[in-house]
């Protein structure tokens, strides 16, 4: 394969060989680049304050199903990072090695619900269907499945939708 870079024509311009991806696909990975983690530190502090030191030992069900806590999911994956740790950077936070189901799945959870609820302007059941929206965007575009422009005014909307009062929060 022939690996072109993109060119720095002047600050934040690039021209972009060709045969990358659409304008689409970069707009979409930084919005949920952005609301990935604004949701990870957003758990994160509502956890932190509402259990202290011991919220790394709260329940979550992780995503093969299993029952387990945030400390066990995020050692097992710590672990098997270790195995590649010439690449990237060593991150030892937990919540870096949960998944977006498994954040959605803490702040929905008939558990957690009432310290998250107050932070979004609708009920959980409308937040877990545009949070689940988001990440099936998310998954499609992670998994290399093609997107719609739709899908990405999805993931905008329903951003602005369950993150406006989260955004004022960080």
């Amino acid at each position: 394969m022939n690996w072109k870079e993109a060119k720095n024509e002047e600050l934040n311009k690039y021209d972009l060989p060709g045969n990358w991806l659409n304008i689409e696909y970069f707009e979409a990975l930084n919005i949920l680049f952005r609301v990935e983690n604004s949701l990870r530190i957003f758990v994160y502090i509502i956890l932190k304050n509402q259990f202290q030191d011991k919220w790394k030992d709260l329940s979550v069900t992780s995503d093969d199903s299993e029952s387990s806590t945030i400390n066990a999911i995020a050692k097992k994956r710590i672990s098997q990072d270790k195995n590649y740790a010439y690449l990237g950077f060593v991150m030892t936070s937990p919540l870096l090695h949960l998944t977006s189901g498994e954040l959605i799945r803490i702040i929905i959870s008939d558990t957690y619900w009432k310290y998250f609820k107050t932070y979004f302007p609708g009920s959980r059941e409308i937040i877990k269907n545009k949070l689940d929206e988001i990440g099936n965007v998310r998954n499609s575009l992670a998994h290399f499945r093609p997107v719609k422009k739709g899908d990405i005014e999805l993931v905008k909307q329903n951003s602005i939708h369950t993150l406006s009062n989260i955004e004022k929060t960080l």
